[in-house]
């Protein structure tokens, strides 16, 4: 059986872009999620309230459902 040995040296830098990289990445993911979620609640608000309970909703609910269209 063959052993494969990787514990080799990363060059100078390669952690801190990649967690610059991750952090970057987040950010962008944080702000696409907010933006989804504001969408969502703009749509929700202009619905009537006959409209809202077709698809199971109270008015008070609308600021909980939006927060449950992550990615």
């Amino acid at each position: 059986m063959a052993v494969l040995h990787t514990n080799h040296p990363v060059p100078f830098g390669a952690i801190t872009l990649h967690r610059i990289i991750h952090l970057v990445d987040q950010v962008y993911l944080t702000i696409r999620f907010w933006r989804r979620s504001n969408a969502a609640r703009k749509a929700l608000r202009g619905l009537s309230d006959a409209q809202l309970a077709d698809i199971g909703l109270h008015r008070w609910q609308i600021e909980q459902t939006a927060v449950f269209l992550r990615r």
